[in-house]
């Protein structure tokens, strides 16, 4: 196992505690607010979970706020929540509307939060992406390799050579198949294998051409290139229709083959050629908002069906420690990347809190919903005792993911 160095591994743990820290303060935030909205009596706002750090009993509401030991939840305690209460302003003497808003309100929150994150990202971008396809070639920097910038390139194929990183990468385009280089690092010779460069496009195969407005792939619309990406990856792993607008007129290519890729035995969609930049505008920075948010929400919606229908196991689920390690990628990557995956997780989290699956918002969410409709509450003690019953489960799945995440760091 390689192992970062000490104070980088505490840096990623201190940005991982916060930004979870955040998420679950907003998520909590939500339920909070709406329930002094509706003037329901409140006990506590705890962020974090087991014994208390810091407490602070609020002298106007009586409200005691918590921060805990350990950065893996909170909580708002509600009067009549766990159990019915006479008190006018208790939980459970609330009308169900009431109750649905309260409880939903959390999800909303970490929505919003991942939208105006995308937003953030979408206006500090230099250029935004379009879905017009600009280059059906795709250049591949040595460095992905593994030689490096400043290493001196002494072998291309069969021809010695001493050009810089530079030089090479200009002559290896001129390469149209996989090729071996040789470099001098620190007085080494370093040997690379099947080194390519400069990769066609497989589209060209299919009569794509540049300057194609691709608008349509499979059944899913394309507006960004962010949702071009997404629609690729799932939609591309098999031959696909794709509709482009050429020269304003609409043209349907049949039966497309993306470059596929193949990681821990899942197969997804390449992209192999590149888009050109859409003009920045007020009204093009709203569209790319809602576009990116959207196709992330729908990625995130086809990798849980995946992971239902069995196309993804479970093991290939990440954890608080497998996060971590991400929002630790992230941080070396700069800001963008970091943005990007907060944004991820802000909505991830707002979506899994709102499957209706017992202890998770969205289940409290269905049996207000079965209320609303049948007039009539699920006994307390029968959907206290679903509830509990899956949160064993999920307490169950989290161990298990832990360890898997554990597992995968050696």
């Amino acid at each position: 196992m390689t192992e970062l160095p000490k104070r980088g591994n505490n840096l990623t743990i201190i940005i991982a505690i916060l930004i979870f820290g955040f998420l679950i303060f907003i998520h909590e935030l939500g339920h909070y607010l709406t329930a002094r909205m509706f003037k329901v009596g409140i006990n506590e706002f705890a962020l974090g979970m087991g014994p208390k750090i810091f407490s602070w009993t609020s002298k106007k509401t009586n409200i005691l706020y918590s921060l805990r030991l350990l950065p893996i939840g909170g909580y708002v305690s509600m009067v009549g929540e766990d159990e019915d209460s006479e008190d006018k302003n208790a939980l459970n003497n609330k009308p169900v509307w009431q109750r649905m808003i309260i409880v939903s309100a959390g999800a909303f929150m970490n929505v919003l939060v991942g939208i105006l994150t995308v937003f953030i990202i979408v206006v500090s971008s230099n250029d935004l992406g379009s879905n017009v396809v600009s280059k059906l070639d795709r250049v591949t920097e040595l460095t992905q390799f593994g030689v490096r910038e400043t290493d001196t390139i002494v072998q291309i194929g069969d021809d010695t050579v001493e050009i810089d990183y530079n030089k090479a990468m200009e002559r290896l385009l001129g390469y149209s198949e996989p090729t071996n280089i040789a470099v001098i690092r620190d007085g080494e010779r370093i040997e690379f294998e099947n080194v390519r460069v400069l990769t066609p496009s497989k589209l060209r195969d299919y009569g794509v051409m540049e300057g194609d407005r691709i608008v349509k792939i499979g059944d899913q619309d394309v507006h960004i290139d962010r949702d071009l990406v997404e629609a690729i990856m799932f939609e591309g792993k098999k031959p696909v229709d794709v509709t482009v607008i050429r020269n304003g007129e609409k043209v349907v290519l049949d039966d497309v083959c993306f470059a596929r890729d193949t990681e821990n035995g899942m197969v997804f969609g390449v992209v192999d050629f590149y888009v050109s930049p859409a003009k920045k505008s007020f009204t093009g920075v709203l569209k790319h908002t809602y576009y990116y948010s959207m196709s992330t929400v729908s990625m995130i919606w086809k990798s849980l069906v995946m992971l239902v229908t069995g196309d993804v196991g479970v093991e290939q689920m990440s954890g608080p420690i497998g996060v971590t390690s991400a929002i630790g990628d992230a941080v070396k990557l700069g800001p963008y990347y970091l943005l990007n995956l907060v944004a991820l997780l802000a909505l991830n989290l707002g979506i899994f809190n709102m499957l209706p699956l017992p202890a998770l918002d969205g289940g409290r969410f269905v049996f207000m919903l079965y209320e609303l409709i049948f007039r009539k509450p699920v006994k307390r003690e029968v959907e206290g005792m679903i509830h509990f019953v899956g949160l064993m489960l999920l307490l169950v799945l989290m161990a298990f993911v832990c360890f898997n995440d554990v597992r995968n760091l050696f």
